[in-house]
């Protein structure tokens, strides 16, 4: 069912310059906030957190789940977005 998922070009976009950015010595958090188009507010602060209390992995696993619980949700019938109520 998730197979036909795609990420956004902005997503891809902003995940290759922060794999970058980190590489320079950047946070993921940090590499993650200078792409607002691609990572919101939320998710940046919730990857800082994840960064500072050691359970990255964790966080990084729940923000992937929700991506895809939210993608599945707005193809069923009747979805309504927050911005389309």
């Amino acid at each position: 069912m998730a197979d036909d998922l795609r990420f956004p070009e902005r997503f891809l976009w902003g995940a290759a310059t922060s794999a970058h950015q980190v590489e320079g010595g950047n946070t993921l958090s940090e590499s993650f906030s200078r792409h607002p188009k691609a990572f919101d507010r939320l998710y940046c602060k919730m990857v800082a957190a994840g960064e500072v209390g050691g359970v990255l992995d964790v966080i990084l696993q729940r923000l992937a789940d929700f991506n895809v619980d939210t993608a599945m949700m707005q193809k069923k019938p009747g979805w309504k977005t927050s911005s389309s109520i």
